[in-house]
């Protein structure tokens, strides 16, 4: 049963502006988990932006899925399960335990599972989420 979709929408010169600002480092801890933050590290320049965006758009739309605003999104972590010929195949949701805990206090304890898209456009990256119980 789908308990609730969410989409966001990204303009990548907004998040180029933020890492020109002196505060970019507190913006990548508040909104990459360790794991994403060193993939990001190790990407250059233009594709941090494209990265970092990718992050925050499929975040936000994970958020308004679960209808949760306060979680927290360097808890999230976003991973890519490489496909058999080498390409980006889903992208693998895990919330964190301390947002587990919002979810299960307002969702109950029934399985969930949260599908998430990503697409990037030259200046726009977008994504949608949903969340769907296991039955």
């Amino acid at each position: 049963m789908i308990r609730g979709i969410g989409t966001d929408l990204v303009k990548n010169s907004r998040i180029a502006a933020i890492l020109t600002k002196p505060y970019y480092n507190r913006f990548l801890d508040r909104v990459l988990s360790p794991l994403e933050r060193q993939t990001y590290d190790k990407r250059g320049n233009e594709r941090q932006v494209g990265f970092l965006a990718g992050r925050w758009a499929a975040k936000e739309s994970i958020v308004k899925a679960l209808a949760i605003k306060e979680l927290q999104f360097h808890h999230i972590t976003l991973s890519n399960i490489s496909e058999d010929d080498g390409t980006s195949g889903p992208l693998v949701v895990t919330l964190g335990e301390q947002n587990m805990q919002l979810v299960r206090q307002r969702m109950g304890e029934s399985p969930l599972s949260l599908h998430v898209s990503l697409s990037h456009e030259e200046d726009y990256t977008v994504a949608f989420a949903v969340a769907q119980h296991k039955t």
